[in-house]
């Protein structure tokens, strides 16, 4: 359950990022930028939210899920949008995307990560 609700703040928090660069700034289609929302949370919450930040610090998986959200808006867009996104999108998208997981980094080092490690806390 507790993922339930990490997940419930970061998929809206990639989307309404993603669908206000993409719909404000390009003609990305609304489902397509939801789908690639989906795929950057799935690949980000693992790899960066519970696994590198497990390891390291809050500025180590902010700077990894820059890289993560740069990548794969850049990449992952292709089979997605049937596109490239630019360069210049996913860098602009990644940027206010890190500022966000600063945040919610801190709510998973504080609720999520304890739950994982030590379910029945003394």
């Amino acid at each position: 359950m507790i993922h339930v609700k990490a997940l419930g703040i970061k998929i809206p928090m990639v989307a309404v990022v993603l669908l206000i660069i993409f719909s404000g700034i390009s003609t990305y289609s609304f489902w397509n930028t939801i789908i690639l929302s989906l795929l950057v949370v799935a690949v980000s919450y693992i790899a960066g939210d519970l696994f590198i930040l497990k390891m390291t610090n809050n500025t180590i998986a902010t700077l990894s899920d820059f890289g993560v959200v740069l990548l794969m808006v850049w990449l992952a867009a292709i089979p997605v949008f049937g596109a490239g996104v630019p360069f210049g999108l996913a860098f602009i998208s990644a940027v206010f995307i890190a500022a966000g997981e600063w945040g919610f980094h801190k709510y998973v080092n504080r609720v999520v990560l304890p739950d994982i490690y030590n379910p029945y806390p003394s």
